[in-house]
């Protein structure tokens, strides 16, 4: 079965194309060629978008019959391979039962009392009557909700330092210089790169020394972190130290370095 049609540009520039300005290269792609078009893409082989939404739920409903690969494999060297969003099936299903509890009933109710602080507290150090920049601003909310939502409102001191680092891990993602070498050389260069490594190891240590602290004192609370070292599988082993390290991260990073890789 051929695949649908899509831009004939070379691998390499699909590549860039995808990673130094996303949307309006989709929206090109979208406008040319419909609501279903192929992209392929040097290093991640090729890929068949859906605009139609659909069509998107179709596939998400279809469950294992689908038989193709969700994922976005460029967030791989941030998230981690164990990551609820590069997993597939039925490993994919597995470690979503694992992590449902935190997203429903009360734990719901509290969350969004607490969006709207964090909202309100943000917007209102907005300036009136001059232009400003929404996008990091939005990013921050963002990013401050996702941090009360997995480590607690209690944490402040240790979510200063973790905000600094997540910043400074954000800042080389979205660097345009590394989205071009990434899209040129692969993941692998990312791994590879001591820059990424001295960016990324500081913002892992800090997460994985918050479980640790946890699990040595019992200091379980309603969070995501207290959720997932609390979880287990159906043979009653708990997540591992790399599982908890990449779902922490996919949440971590949810808007920040993601932003222009997803």
């Amino acid at each position: 079965m051929s695949l649908p049609p899509g831009p004939r540009m070379p691998r390499a520039l699909q590549a860039i194309g995808w990673t130094q300005r996303p949307l309006p290269f989709l929206e090109r792609c979208q406008q040319r060629y419909g609501d279903t078009f192929t992209l392929r893409i040097l290093h991640w082989g090729d890929w068949v978008l859906l605009c139609d939404p659909d069509d998107v739920k179709k596939v998400f409903t279809a469950g294992d019959a689908v038989g193709v690969a969700l994922a976005n494999p460029m967030l791989g060297p941030v998230l981690g391979p164990h990551s609820v969003m590069l997993l597939e099936e039925p490993r994919h299903m597995t470690r979503r039962k694992l992590m449902l509890p935190a997203f429903h009933g009360k734990s719901i109710e509290t969350d969004g009392e607490m969006m709207m602080d964090v909202a309100r507290r943000e917007v209102g150090r907005w300036p009136v009557g001059e232009p400003f920049e929404l996008w990091p601003r939005m990013q921050a909310i963002t990013q401050e909700v996702v941090m009360r939502a997995v480590f607690g409102s209690e944490e402040e001191e240790g979510l200063g330092r973790l905000r600094e680092l997540l910043g400074r891990l954000t800042v080389w993602m979205n660097s345009p210089r590394n989205l071009a070498l990434l899209a040129t050389f692969g993941p692998r260069w990312v791994v590879r790169s001591r820059q990424f490594r001295e960016a990324m190891r500081p913002v892992e240590a800090a997460v994985l020394d918050e479980v640790k602290r946890r699990r040595a004192n019992g200091d379980m609370r309603e969070d995501v972190v207290s959720m997932l070292v609390a979880a287990r599988y159906e043979d009653g082993s708990p997540l591992s130290e790399q599982d908890l390290r990449d779902e922490l991260l996919t949440l971590l990073t949810d808007g920040r370095p993601q932003a222009r890789l997803a």
